[in-house]
């Protein structure tokens, strides 16, 4: 058994909402998301590599679009 856990230190509430859905569990793999303050884990287990590369690489891409959307609204708030 892998165990990868990724900690992110900053908009965990916003953050813990946006990725809510993708707690879940598949045959070869699991991912739980729990928070504590403004910080989040996200926790993936996988019976081989193979599995906990995907999972966390699918985490990754959605933690990708969540940073991007921040700062493109953060962006657009300094402009107004």
């Amino acid at each position: 058994m892998y165990t990868l856990t990724l900690k992110v230190e900053t908009q965990g509430k916003l953050l813990e909402q946006c990725l809510a859905t993708e707690a879940c569990a598949w045959d070869r793999s699991s991912c739980a998301i729990t928070r504590t303050g403004d910080a989040l884990d996200i926790v993936v287990q996988a019976k081989d590599a193979t599995a906990l590369k995907a999972t966390a690489f699918s985490m990754i891409q959605l933690l990708s679009v969540f940073e991007t959307m921040r700062k493109a609204t953060n962006h657009d708030r300094q402009r107004n």
